[in-house]
C-alpha cells in the first residue's frame, strides 16, 4: 500500500506545480493592473475621460524648431504636436508622451514656458499649445513608426487615470526643415 501511496503524492505534486505555474501566467502582469484609462481619437477629435479633454489637431516633423527667442537644432527630428487641453476637475499640468513600440519619449521641455508641458491646466478652461519631441531620424523608417502613439494626460503618472490617445504614422507626416510654435493660449472649445 505505501508503494501506491508515493506515485500517487508524485502525481499529486506534479499537478499542483503544473496549477501554480498556470495561475502564474494568467495572473495580470502589474502594468497591465496599473495601466490607464485610454481614450482613442483620431487626430482633429476631441476626447473626454474622467478628468481631461484632449485632442489633436496637428502633427508634423521638423529639421528644426523655434519659439519666441528658443531656437531647438537636434541631430534627430522634431514631431510637433498642437493639441488642446483642459481638466474638468482639478488645477493640473499638461503631459505627453510619444510611444512607438516599445520605446517611449517624454515630451521635451527644451521650448521654456512658451511650450505646452509647461501649461496649467484648469477646469472648464482648455488651452491651446504644441509639444514637441525630439527623436531619432530613423525613428521615422521603423515599422512601428507605422502606429506609433502620442499620449496627452494631466499628470505625469498615468497609472490609473484618463489618457487621450492618438494613433500616428509617423512616416506619412508632413516635413519641415524649420517650424515656428505658436505659445500657448486660452481657447474655447
Amino acid at each position: 500500500m505505501a508503494t501506491l501511496r508515493r506515485p500517487a503524492a508524485v502525481l499529486l505534486a506534479l499537478v499542483m506545480v503544473a496549477l501554480a505555474f498556470a495561475v502564474a501566467r494568467t495572473e495580470p502582469q502589474e502594468e497591465t493592473g496599473f495601466a490607464p484609462f485610454a481614450v482613442r481619437v483620431e487626430p482633429g477629435q476631441l476626447g473626454e475621460g474622467r478628468g481631461l479633454q484632449a485632442g489633436l489637431d496637428r502633427a508634423l516633423l521638423a529639421d528644426v524648431v523655434s519659439l519666441d527667442d528658443w531656437t531647438g537644432e537636434t541631430t534627430g527630428v522634431w514631431l510637433v504636436a498642437e493639441v488642446r487641453m483642459a481638466t474638468t476637475e482639478n488645477p493640473s499640468l499638461a503631459y505627453a508622451t510619444l510611444h512607438v513600440g516599445d520605446r517611449r519619449w517624454l515630451a521635451s521641455n527644451r521650448p521654456g514656458l512658451g511650450g505646452m508641458q509647461s501649461g496649467p491646466l484648469d477646469p472648464g478652461l482648455p488651452i491651446a499649445g504644441t509639444f514637441v519631441f525630439e527623436v531619432p531620424a530613423e525613428l521615422v523608417d521603423d515599422p512601428a513608426a507605422h502606429h506609433a502613439v502620442l499620449r496627452l494626460a494631466d499628470d505625469g503618472d498615468t497609472r490609473l487615470i484618463t489618457v487621450i490617445e492618438v494613433e500616428l504614422d509617423l512616416s506619412a507626416l508632413d516635413h519641415e526643415p524649420a517650424h515656428e510654435i505658436a505659445p500657448k493660449e486660452r481657447i474655447t472649445w
